[in-house]
């Protein structure tokens, strides 16, 4: 599962770095979901979330990683 979480996370990766954080966000919450230690990417989707306005549920993934 840690692999396959790392591969979600790179695909986040691409995706935020061509500002679809929309799709971002889905990678990332998939790579959490399959190794919820994974805390670069909670950063990475709390950014996402941040960047879609979705500030709320950033708040909330801020805390899991802290």
């Amino acid at each position: 599962m840690k692999l396959l979480s790392k591969s979600r996370y790179g695909l986040g990766r691409v995706h935020e770095q061509n500002g679809d954080y929309l799709q971002a966000k889905q990678e990332f919450a998939q790579s959490v979901e399959l190794f919820p230690d994974h805390y670069e990417a909670l950063y990475r989707l709390n950014r996402a979330l941040v960047k879609l306005g979705e500030h709320g549920q950033a708040a909330e993934v801020h805390e899991r990683y802290l």
